[in-house]
């Protein structure tokens, strides 16, 4: 098993089987269910992704492409929001595994990735 270095936290509107399954292939994954941060805001939500230098899974494409936007004007940094529609998750984790092997961790920051 290879350890990957990106680290992730998965919105709670992502199946929690995602994390599993990314656990499985070596990724620090981590929910929001686990952490006991159901129905916080979403801005509450990828500032603690940042606090935590962890990238964020989510389905909610239009409050985080609107965050990313408010991060970018106020020169705020995070770590890589990945937005994806709605696929079984083993069609998401491995979309999710094959673009993390592709980049640097670095290359993610500050970024909105489609899976």
């Amino acid at each position: 098993m290879t350890k990957r270095t990106v680290k992730v936290y998965l919105d709670e509107d992502v199946n929690t089987v995602i994390a599993e399954m990314l656990r499985a292939e070596g990724v620090f994954a981590q929910t929001v269910s686990e952490l006991g941060r159901k129905s916080l805001p979403d801005d509450q939500q990828l500032q603690f992704a940042v606090a935590n230098e962890w990238a964020i899974i989510t389905h909610n494409r239009v409050d985080f492409e609107q965050l990313a936007v408010e991060y970018f004007n106020e020169g705020r940094t995070h770590h890589g929001i990945f937005i994806s529609t709605f696929k079984p998750p083993r069609v998401i984790a491995d979309e999710f595994i094959e673009i993390i092997d592709r980049f640097l961790v670095e290359e993610f920051m500050n970024q909105i990735i489609y899976i």
